[in-house]
């Protein structure tokens, strides 16, 4: 049982990375809207029904608002189970890793809100524990755990010479070179009908846990979407794991299917307007002047800049798959540039353009110019 309590101890930590990251008390680190909520109940009911392991789940799948860093935790605990080789276990943990990644992959709901789809070793952290017919912690020679990140496969024995750390890492190695897991970095998405439109966050529950220039960002998210035919999903960085995350953003998806000059046009469109918008609401300057001053920030800008400013928009067939090439399947803009995607036959982005911001003008302004004569 000590083990298994290390790896919720483990989980918790690599969570709290994600946390600390946060800006201020008010950030959207802070909340989830309540859309998710419903969606880690559903999982939770879903994975608390015996299956033909009879393992117990210590630590409830639980995903991010989009796929931030990993989409799904899960820790399950089998007793009785006594390895002492490492391919046996890779062996082991890839069968239920299947099970369990094709029962996720084949939930409709959550598509919309994944950052990387279908769930791959990628984006699903998934870690075993062993124990003994009593639930208590296998001597050596025997494997107690198996710890699965994005990047890390960890193997680990009993520690008795350590209270604080009752079992040691004997080998770690990249999750991509396991073998026996490889199949599934290339699935292919179950083509499942459905009618159901993404979920749409319940707004009053974002804006009550938001800052006044979250609200600023939020009123102008109204204008964007009603002219460009786009559905509101969150006030969130486009992109993942940076230390520094921009502070205006707006997320958006969309059913429209657009090519990469026409996504390139409304891409330039929004980011003029939103970096006008910002640069002159009170709210967001207020913000900006309280961000110089925070140490963690590390910018002391004190008026927006093209930086300063992020936004991601997914487009979705009926469906609910990406789009699928030659149309462009989301558009990002971060940190100043901007990247647009399309989609693989496994549902996966690809990057097939990158340009700057000012780049992104230069497009717009040449296309007026073309459109004028």
């Amino acid at each position: 049982m000590k083990n298994i309590c290390s790896l919720i101890v483990l989980n918790v930590l690599l969570s709290g990375m994600v946390a600390c990251q946060r800006e201020d008390s008010t950030s959207p680190y802070e909340f989830k809207t309540k859309p998710i909520q419903d969606l880690d109940e559903q999982l939770r009911q879903d994975f608390l029904r015996p299956n033909r392991w009879g393992y117990s789940i210590v630590f409830f799948p639980t995903m991010s608002r989009h796929g931030y860093t990993y989409c799904f935790n899960l820790v399950i605990n089998l007793k009785g189970i006594k390895l002492e080789s490492i391919s046996e276990i890779e062996t082991l943990h890839a069968v239920i890793y299947g099970e369990t990644l094709s029962k996720l992959n084949w939930i409709k709901s959550i598509r919309p809100f994944l950052a990387n789809f279908p769930l791959t070793p990628e984006s699903f952290s998934f870690s075993i524990g062993f124990d003994d017919e009593k639930g208590n912690q296998l001597p050596s020679p025997y494997f107690v755990s198996m710890i699965m990140s994005r990047e890390n496969m960890e193997f680990s024995i009993a520690n008795n010479a350590s209270v604080m750390f009752p079992f040691e890492t004997v080998l770690k190695k990249p999750t991509a070179d396991s073998l026996p897991l490889q199949k599934f970095y290339h699935c292919l998405v179950p083509r499942k009908q459905c009618i159901e439109k993404p979920h749409v966050p319940d707004v009053s529950y974002i804006l009550s846990n938001c800052c006044p220039f979250q609200h600023a960002v939020f009123e102008f998210t109204k204008t964007i979407s009603k002219k460009n035919n786009l559905n509101f999903v969150d006030i969130w960085p486009a992109e993942k794991e940076h230390n520094d995350p921009t502070p205006f953003n707006m997320i958006f998806w969309s059913s429209e299917r657009i090519s990469l000059e026409a996504a390139r046009k409304l891409a330039a469109e929004c980011s003029n307007e939103f970096l006008k918008f910002v640069q002159n609401d009170k709210r967001t300057l207020d913000r900006m002047e309280e961000r110089s001053k925070d140490l963690y920030s590390h910018d002391e800008a004190v008026f927006p800049e093209p930086r300063h400013i992020g936004f991601r928009i997914s487009f979705w067939d009926e469906n609910i798959d990406r789009q699928a090439e030659p149309y462009i399947a989301e558009i990002r803009l971060y940190d100043g540039k901007f990247k647009y995607f399309t989609a693989d036959e496994g549902q996966r982005l690809v990057l097939v353009h990158e340009e700057t911001f000012d780049e992104a003008q230069a497009f717009l302004n040449a296309q007026k110019g073309v459109s004028s004569q």
